[in-house]
């Protein structure tokens, strides 16, 4: 079975606990690391090489970084977990959004999100 490496990009504790639970649930994925500012987010991607980014768009910057959304890689399946839809996001989205989940978001919500993501991971294009 192929493992699905997954970054989470949170800053608050009961929704990193949360995925946290719901990525663990699910034995081709494997949790490589959280980050909760912004700043240590291209420190993330290159560290971990994630196949997965769960991604809450609105988390503090920790300071100054220059990375913004738009720079994650293409190659990446990206999962935007937030409470603020991408339709009402007004600073830049990552290149490609693979899916979007609403927070509170719900197991059954985050398994068919998995089956799409895994979906697009086997079959690209």
């Amino acid at each position: 079975m192929r493992m699905y490496r997954c970054l989470l990009i949170e800053d608050d504790s009961l929704a990193i606990d949360m995925m946290t639970d719901y990525i663990g649930r699910r034995d081709e994925l494997l949790m490589v690391g959280v980050v909760q500012e912004r700043c240590e987010i291209l420190g993330a991607l290159n560290l971990t090489k994630p196949d997965i980014v769960f991604l809450d768009l609105v988390i503090p910057s920790g300071g100054p970084s220059g990375f913004h959304f738009g720079l994650f890689p293409t190659s990446l399946a990206v999962v935007v977990v937030s409470a603020t839809s991408t339709d009402c996001f007004t600073e830049q989205l990552p290149p490609i959004v693979t899916y979007q989940l609403l927070k509170p978001i719900s197991f059954n919500d985050f398994e068919a999100c998995i089956e799409r993501i895994i979906q697009h991971l086997q079959h690209p294009g």
